[in-house]
């Protein structure tokens, strides 16, 4: 029987000083208080582990960090790490799922439900794309294969953040049916409710986007990242959109030019404005990220340039409850960092922030960024090469409390760029992309089990 109660000794908390003001706490979650920490997760027995994913966090203000496990429980193929971690940085439990039949399982994509009642983990795997479902203590409640039980290439890529329903919608890329970009939405049961394909002209390459989320709208609407490839670095960048009965609704196309035209992630506003963070490069420059701000009717409102010396790939980004956008961009200096900006909805740069390890070299790409309930935010990484320990920090969401923590840094850096206005966006008159249609049966995935997982975890409070 597996241990669901691996607790960390309880630690102290810091008060969190809303705007800076000393003694001003701030309500957590769960009628906690907010604390600020940076979380070491690292490995025990077997193989790395790698960091691939972070859920929302629920009404209680536990997330689940995801990796992936190599030789999972001493068996040499890959497994998948599921860690539980409450508000304050605290261990509540944690498992290793593993195939009982020697082949490689990764997962990628994980969502909880609001009330934390389920939590949805998703990967590819020789034996096709899976999808598993677990409850709050950690157990398993069923695992399904949707498509083919032979493709090891179909990939899940994320689950929108429709937490508050639970019936999770994964967007993925189907390769076994040319390529496809599919979104699917599930019943509790894991059967499947509805799918949708997504298809481009037959002579571009379709490519998945790391960190892309489908976003749900205030109508129920669902919005979508699109990305294909000419021959590289020739890219198209798309935003398509589905009713909430997965309809196909119609497609724009965004372009900066012919160079490496990126997308990152993209948030939606209660009013149906969207923000896209990007990467492209101008003529006689380094590469430059950015965040466009579309209204929504879909025509360009600003466009902000996000750089630094050497370039910052973009990823997630997120809406505050008060309407500020949250952007994460990955740092590629010699020593990988994560670098975050907050913008008002005018465009108007609130503050950028980096956080970064004195020593280590970090593989940031894989990790992902959530805003708490308190308007906090939470990143998560990975340390790259050594030990690969899983990095899951809850940092201000108001910028403050920066400086050296144990071995961390979180700054305002000065060589990054943010407030910059540039005009290179535009949307395009018709789009590539259009609606088609895939077929993804839904059946058992067999042959996993779980274990108790060995990860121990060193918490540093920020104050």
């Amino acid at each position: 029987m597996v241990d669901f109660n691996i607790k960390q000794k309880p630690i102290a908390t810091l008060i969190g000083m809303g705007g800076g003001i000393g003694g001003l706490s701030l309500v957590g979650v769960g009628g906690g208080v907010d604390s600020y920490w940076i979380l070491e997760l690292t490995k025990g027995a077997w193989g790395n582990t790698y960091h691939t994913s972070l859920s929302n966090q629920d009404n209680d203000g536990n997330v689940y960090s995801l990796g992936i496990r190599y030789s999972a429980n001493g068996g040499g193929y890959k497994g998948t790490d599921l860690v539980k971690v409450d508000k304050d940085g605290a261990i509540v439990w944690q498992i290793c799922q593993y195939t009982t039949n020697n082949k490689p399982h990764e997962p990628q994509a994980i969502m909880v439900t609001q009330d934390g009642s389920a939590i949805y983990v998703s990967g590819q795997s020789d034996e096709g794309l899976w999808v598993s479902k677990y409850n709050s203590s950690g157990v398993n409640q069923w695992d399904k294969t949707l498509g083919s039980t032979t493709d090891a290439n179909t990939y899940g890529n994320n689950f929108a953040d429709n937490f508050g329903d639970d019936t999770p919608i994964l967007l993925g890329i189907n390769y076994a049916d040319g390529s496809k970009q599919f979104i699917t939405k599930l019943t509790n049961a894991g059967a499947q409710t509805w799918i949708q394909a997504t298809v481009k002209p037959s002579n571009l390459g379709l490519s998945r986007l790391h960190h892309q989320t489908p976003r749900i709208d205030s109508s129920g609407n669902i919005h979508y990242l699109c990305w294909a490839v000419t021959n590289y670095p020739n890219y198209y960048c798309g935003i398509a959109k589905l009713n909430s009965s997965g309809t196909f609704q119609g497609a724009i196309d965004l372009r900066a030019g012919t160079t490496e035209d990126m997308f990152g992630d993209m948030a939606i506003d209660s009013s149906g404005n969207k923000y896209v963070s990007t990467r492209h490069v101008e003529s006689g420059s380094p590469m430059k990220s950015g965040l466009i701000k579309l209204n929504s009717s879909d025509t360009i409102q600003w466009q902000k340039k996000i750089y630094c010396a050497a370039y910052l790939v973009p990823m997630d980004v997120h809406i505050m409850s008060g309407g500020d956008i949250v952007s994460r961009f990955e740092d590629r200096t010699a020593n990988t960092a994560v670098v975050l900006t907050r913008h008002q909805p005018d465009g108007t740069l609130v503050w950028k922030r980096r956080i970064k390890h004195n020593s280590w070299a970090l593989s940031t790409s894989p990790g992902r960024m959530k805003i708490t309930a308190n308007g906090n935010i939470l990143v998560s990484f990975s340390q790259s090469g050594g030990n690969n320990t899983t990095i899951v920090a809850q940092l201000p969401g108001d910028g403050s409390l920066t400086g050296t923590h144990g071995n961390w840094i979180w700054e305002d850096p000065s060589d990054v760029t943010a407030d910059e206005t540039m005009t290179n966006w535009s949307k395009q008159g018709s789009s590539i992309f259009s609606n088609g249609s895939t077929t993804m049966n839904v059946s058992t995935h067999a042959n996993v089990a779980e274990t108790a997982n060995n990860m121990t975890g060193s918490l540093i409070t920020v104050d």
